[in-house]
């Protein structure tokens, strides 16, 4: 059987990854067919990693269109089947059954070992009133399934969508995906070896301050240009009248959602309180019902990643607190939104007191979204946790990390451009919040305070209040 390896320049276009190439490659080397279904948000590069990895050798490629038409989908669809040279001229299909019944009709005529078959933006080809389901389950139930060199791999970015289908489906493709792969952006260490790779050497503290801003995106990350600080490239990609990306957010979310609006509307609410909201909060300020329509927007941001919710101790899910979580999102309704056409907008506002505003609330999103390696650094990787937020009126904790092993971890989250110097004010400031912490949530657990900072504390002074002090380094592990 056809085995793909790497070849050196494979390697080098594929950063990171490595869980989902040894995937992929077990894919391949399966004696039995196999169908995967690869999701994740816009952006994250999930085309490119299936490209790459195959070569573009594929039996069979093609991509949903972004238009609503069926005739026009499936005349694309055709026209990527011309391109397998088993393939007899046949008239256009009128639905999706004729369309994969002439994909089989193809395949059966293809001689390869191992017939790959990869449909990317496979959501958008599902238009109104379409067969799609139907025809998808024929060909893989019925025909595909039962044969031992069909690799069908299964793409698209409407998360929400591929979830639905195939995750929570109770009909015909329940359980009958054999790999779900979800394709999130690349973390802080990726990060680096992506940008490393195109030549370019920033210190970890340039790479936090990059990733605050475009998350860890590949397209957004591959604008970076050498040459430049993170900062100038920031206003290069962003800001002003020749800006590299323009119309990235309505494009992001018209592209997943249908009626998408209503997911902004929710994100907008939500960017306006940095210690998120619950539920009721949200469709108060929005002014609509609590139903299944709304409960859809909400799994829908989430599945994207855009969106995530934390339920406190004690709690129902429905009482759960909604944070905004995509760095691009965030930094958008933050600056862009406001001052996307104005020159060097962000050089020139670096160290002003909005800005470190800004950076302490970007760099608590960052340090959540890399918590396992925060685990890590607190030495408790292998000990089942709990993480969320809390607030109340009065105060607020940035992160909490309560651990099946009786001890609950406060994380206070503090960007700086220096070691951070404590004060006896702070210090007091910490233990008023400890008190108000085990005053609304008392148990019989130890309560730890542990400082996230950049480059650690200039001195221990004031500093006793905290169990540990874990610098940026932990999150580039």
């Amino acid at each position: 059987m056809r085995k793909f390896e790497f070849k050196n320049s494979i390697i080098m276009n594929l950063i990171g990854r490595e869980e989902q190439k040894e995937r992929l490659q077990h894919m391949i080397d399966s004696s039995q067919s196999e169908l995967m279904v690869v999701y994740g948000r816009r952006r994250t590069g999930k085309t490119f990693l299936i490209r790459e990895f195959f070569q573009h050798q594929f039996s069979f490629y093609s991509s949903g269109l972004s238009d609503n038409r069926l005739d026009i989908q499936l005349t694309n669809f055709v026209s990527s089947l011309r391109h397998n040279p088993y393939y007899e001229e046949e008239k256009i299909p009128e639905n999706w059954i004729e369309a994969f019944q002439q994909l089989m009709t193809t395949l059966k005529k293809d001689p390869s070992e191992t017939k790959i078959i990869f449909i990317d933006e496979l959501p958008w080809m599902d238009t109104s009133q379409s067969d799609l389901k139907a025809a998808l389950d024929m060909f893989w139930n019925t025909w595909a399934s039962a044969r031992k060199d069909i690799k069908l791999i299964l793409c698209g970015s409407a998360a929400s969508w591929i979830i639905k289908t195939f995750i929570d489906d109770t009909g015909g493709f329940y359980n009958r995906a054999t790999e779900i792969m979800k394709i999130s952006p690349f973390t802080l260490k990726e990060t680096q070896t992506f940008l490393r790779a195109k030549d370019i050497d920033y210190d970890q503290y340039q790479i936090i301050t990059l990733y605050m801003v475009l998350g860890g995106v590949p397209f957004y990350l591959n604008k970076v240009q050498r040459g430049l600080s993170a900062f100038q490239n920031i206003d290069k990609i962003l800001f002003g009248k020749t800006a590299l990306i323009k119309d990235e957010y309505n494009l992001l979310f018209k592209s997943l959602f249908k009626n998408h609006q209503n997911h902004i509307a929710v994100i907008d609410v939500l960017c306006k309180k940095n210690k998120g909201l619950y539920r009721s909060e949200i469709t108060k300020a929005l002014k609509i019902k609590d139903g299944g329509s709304f409960s859809t927007i909400l799994a829908e941001l989430e599945a994207s990643d855009f969106i995530k919710a934390y339920q406190i101790p004690g709690t129902t899910k429905k009482n759960s607190i909604y944070k905004v979580t995509d760095q691009y999102i965030l930094f958008y309704k933050k600056y862009i939104e406001k001052h996307q056409k104005t020159q060097n907008y962000w050089t020139n506002n670096i160290n002003t007191p909005q800005w470190y505003a800004w950076a302490g609330l970007a760099y608590e999103l960052t340090c959540l979204n890399h918590i396992q390696l925060i685990k890590k650094g607190l030495g408790i990787d292998a000990v089942q946790t709990n993480t969320y937020a809390w607030a109340d009126k009065d105060t607020q904790i940035d992160l909490i990390i309560d651990r099946r092993d009786r001890i609950v971890n406060l994380l206070e989250v503090k960007f700086s451009d220096k070691p951070y110097a404590m004060t006896a004010d702070y210090e007091m400031e910490i233990r008023n919040k400890l008190a108000a912490y085990q005053s609304t949530y008392p148990s019989n657990k130890s309560v730890w305070f542990v400082l996230m900072t950049t480059f650690g504390l200039k001195s221990k002074a004031n500093a006793s209040v905290f169990q540990n002090v874990l610098e940026m380094g932990v999150l580039f592990e």
